[in-house]
């Protein structure tokens, strides 16, 4: 990859910046934020029905700017990506399937890996509209942790496995930062507790640590990427993710 593209869907230079700035100058309203309105399933053969894992948001996102290609060419990607691994997936069947010419989509994006991170950074601006409209951490995790069905986990997933680099992408750490202040906000101030179970299951308890345990080392570099601890080494941050691991252990048990 020659150039990154930032948190926000913008080019990071050359002649693929032009390719994103258009998802920057449009906002939608999150609407109504119930699980109906994320997950409603979509009629057959309609783009929500062949990609379930995208929001219905991000849809209507991609699809917002018709004047341009860059809508229809994530939205081919989309749609051939839903039906096949990515790794299977070229540049031309993306082009025939958004109806524009090769060069067009090759001046656009430059490669593959570019567009998928394209593709990522939707989910990264509607994932952030969560976080900046909340009020408290608690509200933050509840709204990102409900926004998609499995989206944002599995094109990270292409992305990490990919072998793309953290720093081509994610540049604009300003969404986690956001995150960050309300974290602080929590522990500075004196809130309600959240709602807490009489009991948490052990089973379920075991599946979250051992889905940590399992996925760190592979997204730890992009995680500190986005969240700009990259002055920290990721050897002494896996030692205090092993140490917040044991501790919610400790913190679940039943009271």
């Amino acid at each position: 990859m020659n150039s990154s593209i930032d948190g926000f869907g913008h080019g990071g230079g050359g002649s693929g910046s032009s390719a994103a700035n258009w998802t920057s100058s449009i906002q939608f309203p999150l609407g109504s934020r119930t699980k109906e309105n994320w997950h409603r399933p979509g009629t057959p053969g309609s783009s929500e029905a062949r990609m379930p894992w995208m929001p219905p948001w991000i849809d209507a996102h991609i699809a917002a700017d018709t004047e341009k290609p860059s809508g229809a060419i994530l939205r081919a990607a989309a749609e051939l990506m839903a039906d096949q691994s990515p790794s299977s997936v070229s540049l031309r069947e993306v082009a025939a399937r958004a109806g524009v010419n090769y060069g067009l989509i090759h001046r656009h994006f430059g490669t593959k890996d570019r567009l998928i991170v394209a593709l990522f950074q939707e989910f990264v601006l509607y994932g952030g509209q969560f976080i900046r409209s909340s009020q408290t951490i608690d509200e933050a995790i509840e709204g990102t942790f409900t926004a998609d069905s499995g989206g944002w986990a599995r094109i990270f997933s292409w992305v990490a496995l990919d072998g793309v680099p953290p720093e081509q992408t994610f540049e604009d750490p300003s969404v986690m930062a956001a995150f960050q202040h309300l974290i602080d906000e929590e522990w500075n101030g004196s809130g309600p507790e959240p709602a807490r179970r009489e009991r948490f299951d052990p089973r379920v308890l075991s599946s979250f640590l051992m889905i940590m345990i399992s996925v760190w080392d592979l997204y730890a570099p992009y995680m500190r990427q986005v969240d700009d601890w990259t002055d920290r080494d990721l050897t002494d941050a896996r030692g205090e993710v092993l140490e917040l691991m044991q501790l919610l252990v400790h913190a679940a048990r039943p009271s």
